[in-house]
């Protein structure tokens, strides 16, 4: 039995549940939001971060660490290429990912989606410009920059690069941006082929339903 501590919109949780679905693998998911959680679930996650893994009683926190486990313990679909050097892009590319994109792509999301809808505040569009205007061009255009006119982020298969570049995207689109196809032809074409896979349908699904998007 594998059971996912986190929430859908959570991008590091939201990691965990799109390389679960792209291998297959059912799972059940243990509403946590961050920071937050009981004294068993920090026994599972000292930082109190999310997402934390049960798979039949292994407990592990940190999406990353997380991914990397379910590739070894279910090898087929992998996540992480076998040749060293696309291993070693695909894990740069999910690092860049869970930093500078979710760094700038993350106030986005929360100022637009989880203040007037959580916190019952208003968005500080000043500091949504400041990323759309300011802080998003160098980093999307080092996305730009490295991914392929057609394809996958790296190599032939998807793998942990695309789910790590995937996610912070789907919380910019929450927050009402997504990356202009004209400046960033190459993101919004991985962007849209993203979109179009089944199990990230799936996915989606699952958030509009949660959080009534």
């Amino acid at each position: 039995m594998i059971k996912v501590h986190g929430v859908p919109l959570s991008p590091f949780a939201r990691k965990v549940y799109l390389g679960l679905r792209y291998k297959g693998l059912d799972f059940d998911m243990e509403m946590v939001p961050p920071g937050g959680g009981s004294d068993d679930f920090v026994k599972i996650s000292p930082l109190r971060k999310i997402p934390a893994l049960e798979h039949d009683g292994f407990t592990i926190p940190d999406s990353s660490v997380i991914l990397r486990y379910l590739d070894q313990q279910f090898p087929d679909k992998p996540l992480y290429p076998a040749d060293p050097q696309l291993q070693a892009k695909a894990c740069w590319l999910e690092e860049y990912g869970d930093t500078k994109l979710i760094e700038n792509l993350g106030p986005i999301f929360f100022q637009r989606f989880f203040r007037p809808r959580i916190l019952n505040e208003e968005p500080d569009e000043d500091i949504v410009k400041q990323k759309i205007e300011q802080d998003l061009p160098p980093i999307l255009g080092y996305v730009e920059s490295v991914l392929p006119e057609n394809g996958f982020a790296v190599g032939s298969h998807f793998t942990v690069a695309d789910i790590a570049l995937l996610s912070p995207l789907l919380n910019g689109r929450v927050g009402g941006y997504t990356p202009d196809a004209a400046q960033y032809p190459k993101v919004a074409g991985f962007f849209a082929r993203a979109l179009e896979m089944d199990f990230v349908k799936d996915q989606l699904a699952v958030e509009k339903e949660v959080f009534n998007l």
